[in-house]
């Protein structure tokens, strides 16, 4: 009898790597909560079905003016969720998606972006270095104003979907951010703080890169040293199924 192919059920990160969603967290959590989060970063599941991820082109068209976008994308999850082919798992993603649409809807009257303009994202390769941990933003929107004299700025915009989101989290992410976007030489002169933002979904809400942002950033470096540091003591999850774990030589 043949014997059944292993199913290798999570990888494994040598070297420190966080998101942004995970390093705004980090600063912001406890002692237990910061070595999850490590542990996550460091043997993340192979399989992962990214919860929102069905939300996103509805919400990306309705800021760059896409008629109908936002309604289009709830039926269209609608019929999805219904589906006999769909496992229970693939149908409460739909779900999610769907309470996050139409809590959107809901509260989109309370949405205020002024004179912004945004614009489907153009860039691809987002991570950057802070004190030896790798650090990635999933940019999601450019924005864009235009002042008066013809004088351009720029940013661009990440976007959160769960409800129960710390501010400071999402303030931390549109610093992030800004910090990104300041390191490209393509945008460094035109970026300003108030067009980095993080967009809370549900809520129809947007944080702004603020003039606090200085002193946040002393904090993620700060953090980030400790992820270096205590990285290499992360052990795996006892249900760990994944490649040889070998130390870094000294």
């Amino acid at each position: 009898m043949a014997k059944s192919a292993v199913v290798i059920k999570h990888r494994y990160n040598l070297d420190p790597r966080l998101s942004a969603n995970q390093m705004a967290q980090y600063i912001e959590a406890g002692a237990q909560k910061r070595y999850t989060i490590l542990q996550d970063a460091k043997f993340p599941p192979t399989f992962m079905l990214i919860r929102y991820e069905d939300a996103v082109a509805p919400i990306v068209g309705h800021f760059t003016g896409k008629a109908d976008a936002l309604e289009h994308g709830i039926l269209k999850l609608k019929r999805k969720e219904v589906s006999d082919e769909l496992s229970e798992y693939t149908r409460e993603n739909c779900r999610l998606c769907i309470d996050a649409l139409e809590s959107f809807r809901a509260t989109i009257k309370n949405l205020d972006f002024g004179k912004t303009v945004f614009r489907p994202c153009e860039l691809r390769e987002t991570r950057m270095d802070i004190k030896g941990v790798d650090v990635s933003v999933s940019l999601r929107l450019m924005t864009e104003e235009v002042k008066r004299g013809g004088k351009r700025s720029i940013g661009a915009a990440i976007l959160s979907y769960s409800k129960a989101k710390n501010p400071k989290e999402l303030e931390a992410m549109a610093m992030l951010i800004y910090r990104y976007l300041k390191a490209q030489p393509k945008y460094a002169e035109e970026c300003v703080p108030q067009l980095c933002m993080a967009i809370d979904v549900p809520n129809a809400t947007i944080y702004r890169a603020g003039a606090a942002q200085a002193r946040l950033w002393k904090t993620v470096e700060a953090s980030c040293s400790e992820v270096k540091r205590v990285w290499p003591t992360v052990e795996p999850p006892r249900n760990y199924n994944g490649p040889p774990i070998v130390p870094r030589a000294a």
